[in-house]
């Protein structure tokens, strides 16, 4: 799989999403009279007030290595923590900020696991709690689902998955995994499909994955033509939120040239030529200088019927001219292209140079 660009959106877009804002309160042990007086904490609670400190010392630790330290000794020391999911989210970041993807993905699955099993566990018991006919006066108010605190824990959580299958989608990304990628990035469309960053990062790892079987080529590039116009429909909106008014205008620019180069893609792949044309020149208008992009857009030149020979060299010519992965292929298919129209190497390199001194003009 070619990773053009980085694909970056999963960091842009769920920028917005702090991993810790999305956590439970931390709640410390109470004591008898406490627990009579208060509504059951809807989330963790720690066992010890050395417990709570251990978990907080963690949570505010900024430096990876030293956070890796502490998370392994909270782990050890209470192995029985209800922060325990929340741990191994600090483990999965810190990881990630190590550049460590096959562990960021150990830690954020079991993370999520263990997130999800708190999750069950609060629920069966509010339900076991909304069963008790005579509760005993003294005793605390019972979980209440229908409780504001409890409805905020579970909306949390189901952007925390979010925010799980993000980081783990990424990870695989690293590890060049486009299955595992396309896995969490469908686990995420399930939950929530009109979501853009995954709506771009599955359609993306689909065009770049297609399948060799003509029985599964045809649905497989159908979603992700799908997909991809969803995602470009929805762009605009998201590009004008408050959310996103501090980014600087390239990253803005890169997200429009990442939308409209996966639709190329696909109707490249479908041998839709007309069309993959058209996306990547608008790819291009808004980030001139993807020597991926004009690779792709030489191929659909060349590949027309009738073949455009004249702006397939020029594109071949400019992604030549820019480098990258793509030079040698470019380089080569432009070769025989030039050899084949002049019946001569002789200033193939000033060919080159020419036409890429023209890109931005």
């Amino acid at each position: 799989m070619i990773i053009r660009k980085g694909t970056g959106c999963a960091a842009l877009i769920l920028a917005v999403v702090v991993s810790q804002s999305l956590m439970a309160t931390p709640q410390g042990p109470r004591n008898n009279q406490q627990q009579a007086a208060a509504a059951p904490a809807v989330g963790p609670v720690a066992a010890t007030e050395q417990e709570l400190t251990a978990f907080r010392a963690i949570q505010a630790e900024t430096n990876p290595t030293t956070r890796l330290t502490l998370a392994d000794t909270f782990l050890a020391t209470y192995p029985t923590s209800e922060f325990r999911g929340y741990i191994q989210r600090f483990r999965m970041e810190s990881f990630a900020a190590q550049n460590k993807p096959k562990d960021a993905i150990a830690a954020g699955e079991a993370a999520l696991d263990l997130e999800t099993k708190f999750v069950e566990q609060m629920i069966a018991k509010a339900d076991a709690d909304a069963a008790v006919k005579n509760r005993p006066r003294n005793s605390p108010p019972p979980l209440d689902k229908n409780s504001p605190a409890f409805k905020t824990f579970l909306s949390n959580f189901e952007t925390s998955k979010l925010y799980y299958y993000s980081r783990i989608m990424t990870a695989y990304q690293q590890l060049n995994d486009a299955a595992k990628a396309l896995e969490y990035g469908e686990k995420a469309l399930k939950q929530d499909p009109e979501n853009l960053q995954f709506l771009m990062n599955v359609s993306y790892f689909m065009s770049e994955r297609v399948p060799q079987s003509e029985l599964d080529k045809e649905p497989h590039l159908k979603r992700a033509e799908e997909l991809s116009k969803k995602a470009i429909a929805k762009l605009p909106e998201f590009l004008n939120s408050p959310a996103v008014a501090a980014m600087a205008p390239a990253q803005k620019a890169g997200l429009t040239s990442d939308v409209h180069f996966t639709l190329g893609t696909v109707y490249l792949a479908e041998k839709n030529y007309g069309d993959a044309q058209k996306e990547f020149q608008t790819a291009l208008a808004s980030k001139k200088d993807d020597p991926i992009t004009y690779f792709r857009l030489g191929l659909a030149y060349a590949q027309a019927t009738p073949a455009r020979a004249d702006e397939a060299m020029d594109a071949l010519a400019k992604s030549v001219y820019l480098k990258g992965i793509t030079e040698a292929q470019a380089k080569d298919i432009l070769g025989k292209m030039y050899m084949a129209k002049t019946k001569s190497m002789d200033g193939f390199e000033d060919f080159i140079k020419e036409h890429g001194q023209k890109i931005g003009q």
